[in-house]
């Protein structure tokens, strides 16, 4: 339970951050233009809609662990970039609109499946609540400080995103080390 919350937490700070920030991030921040940004959530948008068909199929085959761990790696190199070259703004972009294409392939469907299949059957629903409501508590709390952190600096920020990107990624491969030794027993 520690580490499948731990994972959605770490997993669902960036997810919520860019959910609700990236067009204040864009425009407030980077003083992009407001056409910039809506075109630039468009695209994410469509990519992330195109993961979403890809995880619809792989979901229940022998690739979703393959597919996880790919998404995991796109995207936090995608915010590695980020943080490395955080004035050039095409870089955000670029890593923004791949972030958003593995979002789901590595995310809160993993931690659905996860929590259907972990949690015995009369604990499920509290266990589940209990994981849902600690995460989205901090996401909160986490996102009544964003626009400050934002403010205080664009590279810092985005090396938090990319360290939240990574512990999610951690966790999530300590978590399928953990089912495939329970399944080997």
């Amino acid at each position: 339970m520690i580490a499948l919350t731990a994972f959605y937490l770490f997993w669902n700070l960036p997810a919520n951050t860019w959910g609700s920030f990236v067009n204040y991030f864009l425009v407030t921040v980077s003083h992009r233009t407001r056409a910039y940004a809506t075109i630039v959530a468009l695209i994410a948008n469509l990519f992330n809609l195109a993961s979403n068909s890809i995880y619809v199929r792989v979901s229940d085959t022998k690739y979703r662990y393959p597919v996880m761990y790919g998404a995991i790696v796109t995207g936090c190199i995608a915010f590695f970039c980020a943080g490395i070259w955080s004035s050039v703004w095409w870089v955000f972009t670029i890593a923004y609109i791949l972030y958003s294409l593995t979002n789901t392939l590595c995310g809160e469907p993993i931690y659905k499946i996860w929590t259907q299949t972990f949690y015995p059957v009369d604990v499920r629903a509290s266990m589940t609540g209990f994981s849902y409501g600690f995460v989205r508590f901090f996401t909160a709390v986490f996102s009544l400080f964003t626009p400050t952190l934002m403010a205080w600096s664009v590279q810092k920020f985005l090396w938090i995103i990319f360290v939240c990107a990574l512990l999610s990624g951690g966790c999530a491969i300590i978590i399928v080390q953990i089912v495939y030794k329970q399944k080997n027993k």
